[in-house]
């Protein structure tokens, strides 16, 4: 089974922070080409899954979530915006640096096994709209 980024999000946040934070994330996933899946809290169609995701991380109403699936059934939460930054950052920590630090997750650990995109070039035909999201699944 192939392993996909689930990002719960909401199109109707009114909080600036979460928005800002949603943002981010989906800006990452886009410039590290990573196929992932979109689930809009807001969504009445998505009312099951968003309840499905929200009872996996414990927290409701906070938005983004990011979630690691492998099949429909095992998903695991791995963490908010915050939390998701320092995984990203810690891919900058020098490879001779990385072992001596206790409990250190980089990006690669996490989602190295997580399809990309190919790159979209010339008539590519999501060049334009600068998402992978939902791309192939």
């Amino acid at each position: 089974m192939t392993k996909r980024i689930i990002l719960l999000i909401s199109n109707g946040i009114s909080e600036r922070k979460q928005a800002y934070h949603q943002n981010l994330s989906l800006n990452l996933l886009n410039a590290r080409r990573m196929l992932y899946e979109t689930v809009d809290g807001a969504d009445p169609t998505q009312t099951v899954r968003r309840n499905k995701l929200f009872n996996i991380s414990g927290i409701r109403g906070m938005y983004p979530q990011w979630f690691l699936a492998n099949g429909d059934d095992d998903i695991i939460y791995i963490g908010d915006w915050p939390k998701i930054s320092e995984i990203n950052d810690n891919d900058d920590i020098p490879a001779e640096l990385r072992s001596s630090i206790s409990g250190l997750v980089t990006w690669d650990m996490l989602f190295g096994e997580v399809p990309k995109a190919d790159p979209v070039t010339d008539d590519h035909p999501m060049k334009r709209m600068g998402s992978y999201r939902n791309m192939y699944y």
